[in-house]
């Protein structure tokens, strides 16, 4: 059984590491987005998302992040930062509109100024806000994948440390 888990590991060590080679060859285009110049903070430019539409053609591509391999096709390793100038303007747009720092910001001020204008300087409370930034169910769904992710990894700690035990046990 050992040698099983071992192989199918390297199998997948080896696939792994074949599909990333090969995203990293092929670059695909990624339009430049240039904001006004004389606005200071990031503005959102289109509905446009790399992740979102990497996530729509396929999931395995989505989890090895091929929607970044422009970017480090274009400007390398983090090796050579100091070589490189990149500013925020050069890194395209990720994530929807709605979800970009900034419209999420104006909407945090608009949903405060509504708590404000309803209880009052004392009793207004940024609790009362959550809740109207996102959904019940997108409470309930961040709240099981936050608490599976952390169970998995658990798990995963626990039961790759009894393996390596049990595998050095069994090589004296």
């Amino acid at each position: 059984t050992e040698l099983s888990i071992l192989l199918l590991y390297m199998t997948f060590y080896v696939f792994s590491m074949f599909f990333m080679f090969s995203q990293l060859k092929t670059v695909p285009g990624v339009e430049k987005k240039v904001p006004e110049a004389d606005k200071p903070i990031r503005k959102v430019f289109s509905d446009h998302d790399l992740e979102e539409e990497e996530y729509r053609r396929s999931t395995l591509s989505w989890l090895s992040v091929t929607w970044a391999t422009a970017w480090v096709a274009q400007w390398g390793h983090s090796f050579h930062c100091a070589v490189m100038r990149i500013r925020a303007h050069d890194i395209p747009q990720i994530g929807n509109k709605e979800w970009q720092a900034q419209a999420c910001g104006e909407r945090v001020e608009r949903l405060w100024a509504e708590e404000l204008r309803e209880k009052g300087d004392v009793e207004a409370s940024i609790l009362n806000i959550i809740p109207r930034l996102w959904t019940p169910q997108a409470m309930i769904t961040m709240l099981f994948v936050q608490a599976g992710r952390i169970f998995v990894t658990q798990l995963y700690v626990v039961v790759l440390v009894e393996r390596a035990l049990d595998y050095f046990y069994w090589l004296q």
